[in-house]
């Protein structure tokens, strides 16, 4: 995916965040107004302050999931990661264990050959 197209899927998401949250604060203030006559300017800003904090703060609540979340992916990813060696490590071992058995194997072949062509002219 091409980060421009990244870029402005973020800006638009940014930008229906914002259009949302002066829908929402609109909706506040017209509802405080319908129902005291004339409220202060001191109300206002501090219902669309309580408002701000109640949305940020679950806005705050799902970052720290999303970070918990991400923790426990790392831990595992960390894990399997190190079961991956482990597995590789015994790999090794083993394919050492065969070659080195090849080894003796290829070495001892010229010896059982001169063995058994003995046996073929000599019989017994």
């Amino acid at each position: 995916m091409n980060s421009e197209v990244i870029t402005d899927d973020r800006q638009q998401s940014a930008a229906d965040v914002e259009v949302d949250i002066r829908r929402l604060v609109q909706r506040e203030v017209a509802s405080d107004r319908r129902s005291d006559a004339e409220p202060s300017g001191n109300d206002i800003a501090t219902k669309a302050n309580t408002f701000v904090d109640r949305i940020s703060a679950d806005s705050a609540i799902e970052i720290a999931n999303l970070i918990s979340e991400l923790q426990k992916l790392r831990d595992f990813l960390h894990n399997e990661g190190q079961r991956v060696q482990r597995e590789i490590s015994g790999y090794v071992h083993v394919n050492e264990g065969a070659m080195k058995a090849t080894k003796m194997i290829v070495e001892a072949l010229p010896r059982w050959r001169i063995k058994s062509e003995g046996v073929r002219n000599n019989p017994r």
